[in-house]
């Protein structure tokens, strides 16, 4: 069997507590991305593998005093209305087609 050679850490020093300073933290640096109702999405859920989650379409959204959105009311086909926090939704990026006849 063929392995990938380990990095070696000895000229690492024991003692790393400054290293969490090098690293620029991510989250909440970018902007939201923006959620409107009629979007469809994929319900992220722990419980489940992922080819079990469910497919909906927001139906809702719920902002925050500071106006980002953070919840929204999915519907899905097993049931009415649902709230999830947007953390755990999967945007789908499909477009409406406005065009018809084409």
């Amino acid at each position: 069997m063929q392995q990938v050679p380990d990095v070696d850490l000895r000229s690492i020093p024991d003692n790393r507590l400054n290293h969490w300073r090098l690293h620029a933290r991510s989250k909440w640096r970018g902007r939201a991305t923006h959620i409107e109702p009629n979007m469809m999405v994929i319900i992220r859920d722990d419980n489940v593998p992922p080819n079990k989650w469910l497919l909906g379409r927001i139906t809702e959204t719920h902002p925050g005093r500071d106006g980002i959105v953070r919840v929204v009311t999915v519907k899905t086909a097993n049931s009415d209305k649902v709230k999830r926090p947007v953390a755990k939704l999967c945007l789908l990026p499909i477009e409406e087609n406005t065009t018809k006849g084409t």
